[in-house]
């Protein structure tokens, strides 16, 4: 068996008890249906090719799927909402946890929020959603911004303003944004529990 793909060590080690678990032995005898039905079901393996080559392999190519972030505790979240489980661990990527909101939602809201904080250099670590269906964000320098339920572009770009005007420069001391009001923002800073209000 030759494989055409490059694999992670945890893709190849699943790869192989698949391969292991397969009826029928010599090239003629081999199963090839049987074989690219059982790669398709893998999530992580999309358009699998598989054929005979003279006189003795069997040769598979597949290409794999990336997942965007992790969802929940044990499960990734792929380019088209799809979730699946790989064999491998993705701990930097964004994590992703919902009470309400389905997997295309969930990455409708994901991506939105990540398009707009990218203009300062921003990565958006983790998404959150409670049961009132608010949203919460995590950003990579672990700034936490809480959105609520609606308007989130809105106020996404309103944070954006206040983190450019005043907080880029002294964000270790802050622990959160509050951007839910109606014409402002609220600030937690670290170890104070002081809120201050900002007027838009």
């Amino acid at each position: 068996l030759k494989v055409n793909s490059d694999l992670s060590e945890g893709e190849k080690a699943q790869l192989q008890t698949m391969l292991a678990d397969l009826p029928g032995s010599g090239i003629l005898r081999f199963d090839l249906t049987s074989l690219r039905q059982q790669l398709e079901s893998v999530g992580w393996a999309r358009d699998v090719y598989v054929k005979r080559v003279w006189p003795d392999t069997v040769e598979i190519t597949l290409t794999r799927r990336q997942p965007i972030a992790r969802w929940g505790d044990d499960h990734y979240i792929l380019e088209g909402g799809e979730l699946v489980q790989l064999p491998d661990q993705y701990q930097k990527l964004p994590h992703l946890r919902v009470a309400l909101a389905n997997p295309e939602q969930t990455l409708r809201t994901y991506r939105l929020v990540e398009q707009l904080v990218a203009g300062l250099g921003l990565e958006v670590d983790a998404l959150h959603q409670n049961d009132y269906g608010e949203w919460q964000v995590v950003l990579d320098n672990q700034l936490t911004i809480k959105l609520g339920s609606a308007r989130i572009a809105e106020r996404v770009r309103r944070f954006l303003v206040v983190y450019e005007q005043v907080l880029a420069e002294k964000v270790d001391q802050v622990a959160y944004v509050d951007v839910r009001y109606a014409n402002g923002v609220a600030v937690g800073y670290q170890n104070s529990g002081v809120l201050v209000a900002s007027s838009q």
